[in-house]
């Protein structure tokens, strides 16, 4: 359920267990691949991390998201990640 298995990795966030909680997120996107909020929370994993360039490249595919809040915090954090 990918619910579930994204609330485990909010605690493993909430715990700065960054990769851990990406391993989560990873298992949540195979099983709904298409889910925004589960992409989103990846690519902030990753900001979290230090690894921009990847948060960027998931960031810049959420901007054509059909979501409309997906579509602007992936504005809100391209624009963060370039100041």
């Amino acid at each position: 359920h990918v619910e579930s298995i994204s609330n485990v990795a909010i605690t493993y966030i909430l715990n700065k267990d960054y990769k851990k909680a990406l391993q989560y997120y990873d298992q949540a996107q195979k099983i709904a691949p298409e889910d925004f909020i589960v992409q989103s929370n990846r690519a902030h994993v990753y900001y979290l991390m230090g690894e921009f360039d990847k948060s960027k490249k998931l960031y810049k595919e959420l901007i054509n998201s059909s979501d409309p809040q997906t579509k602007e915090n992936a504005e809100y954090w391209l624009k963060e990640m370039e100041e």
